[in-house]
Parts: C-alpha cells; structure tokens; sequence
C-alpha cells in the first residue's frame, strides 16, 4: 500500500512539473513576442497559395509543428486557426517535459485563400498558450474590397461629442452600415444612417446613402423625453462620402440640395 501511494504521489509531482513547464512556456511565449507572423506573399488574389509563417520561443526539446486547424465563419469575420503542436511523450499522454535551450522556432503551414477579403488569423498551442494574431489579405489586381475593417466609434476632435459608429463586413461581403449622431438646429441629439455603401477600385472611397428616420408621436415615460419606438418614415437625406486616411482616420461628407456636412474622424481605440 505504502508502495502504491509513493507512485502516486510521484506521478502527481510529475504532472504538476508538467503544468508548471507549459505555463512557463506559454508565459514567456504571451510576454516576448510582438509581431509573430510572416506572410508571403503579404498580398495576394484568390487561389494564389500562401506561406503563412510563425515564429515562436521554445525549448529544443518541445518544437512545434504547425498545421491549419479550422477556417470559422462568425457573423462579421473569417477565423483560420493555427494550431502550434508540442510533442506530448507517447508513453505518458499529456505529459509535457521540455528541455533545452530556449530558441526562436520558426513553424510555416500554406494556405490558398479562394476568395478576396481579410482572413483572420490566430496562432495557439495544443497547451493551451495564444501566441499571436495577424490579418492574411486577400485582393485581386483590380479589387473593390475596402482596404481597412471600419467597424468601430469614429468621432472628430473638432465635434467632441458628435461621431459616426459604424459596422462593417470586411472580411465577409465589405457591407457597411453606419449611424452618424449630430445635433440639430435647436441643440437636439438626432442621427442619420448610412446605407447601401459601395467601394471604389483601390478600397480606400467609398459612396453611399444618407438617410433620415422619424417616428409617430408618443409619450416617454419620465424623466426621459426620449424612447424605443417602430420606425415610422425613413427618407432619403443625401449621399454619403467616405475617404479612409489609414486604418484609424477618414472624412466623411454627406451632400444634399440643401447643403454639405463634414467631419475628419479618428478612430476611438479602447
């Protein structure tokens, strides 16, 4: 019996060892590295194979092999996987003990993306460690696929308090809808949408519409003079242009028979 509790006690010790060891390694692999991925070619059309390179720290005992788990479409991106596999002992499943030095590994899968948008990517390890993601992009010679997501809260500096939230399929179907909050002449919140959006060559100017919705009369409950209610009326407002800047800054200008509106945004990064 004493024999018996002395392997088990043992194999505990041995199995703790090995948690500690893939914390550490998952540790170290979160805390060093910034940019992990390669990509090559950075650009390219659909059904041009792609080099999709990560390199990761790891003890000369535990290198990984890479190889793409899982291409996930969610509501508003595409996720492709990488899965970082660590040699697990045959004899003892799930037990991981890593010796050696520790070294940059460099672990390249290929990928042949059918079709244009942005693909996300996530690197992760069969221990549970995330060492990173990136973006693999995806353009045809002469593409009309935005060249950056918009999704976010945009406002101007100029208009603190103003701004436009916008949602936006980038690495799907490149629709956009956006909600441009703005004030009216009496100093009254109101806001317009922004619909039926189309890119130009390039993905770097897009046109759309501008519309104004209303409701039918009702009474809030107080304090708030404002409430949920079905729309009633949505009316064309104007045309909408958006020029992108760069990943985090654009114009937008909306142009009507009455008039032009214009805000510089920048992106709110949290």
């Amino acid at each position: 019996m004493n024999a018996i509790r002395k392997m088990t006690f043992i194999t505990r010790l041995v199995h703790a060892a090995a948690l500690l060891t893939a914390a550490a390694f998952s540790s170290i692999a979160s805390a060093q590295l910034q940019s992990v991925f390669e990509i090559a070619p950075a650009i390219a059309g659909p059904g041009i194979e792609r080099q999709i390179s990560v390199t990761v720290p790891a003890a000369v005992g535990c290198l990984p092999n890479g190889r793409v788990v899982s291409s996930i479409d969610t509501a508003r991106k595409r996720t492709l996987t990488i899965s970082l596999d660590m040699p697990l002992p045959a004899n003892v499943p799930g037990l991981i003990v890593c010796t050696g030095a520790l070294i940059f590994h460099k672990v390249t899968v290929n990928y042949t993306p059918q079709e244009e948008g942005d693909l996300r990517l996530l690197a992760v390890g069969n221990v549970g460690s995330f060492y990173g993601e990136a973006l693999l992009r995806t353009r045809a010679d002469v593409s009309k696929r935005s060249q950056y997501d918009l999704t976010g809260m945009w406002y101007d500096p100029a208009t603190n308090g103003s701004g436009v939230t916008f949602v936006h399929g980038a690495t799907k179907n490149d629709q956009v809808f956006g909600t441009w909050y703005v004030y009216d002449n009496a100093g009254n919140p109101r806001w317009y949408t922004i619909q039926n959006v189309q890119w130009n060559t390039g993905g770097m100017e897009a046109q759309g519409q501008l519309y104004e919705t209303r409701a039918n009369s009702i009474v809030c409950v107080p304090p708030y003079t404002g409430c949920p209610v079905a729309l009633a009326l949505a009316s064309a407002a104007g045309v909408v242009s958006i020029v992108m800047q760069g990943p985090n800054s654009a114009r937008i200008t909306a142009v009507s028979a009455g008039g032009t509106m214009t805000s510089n945004l920048i992106r709110s990064i949290f």
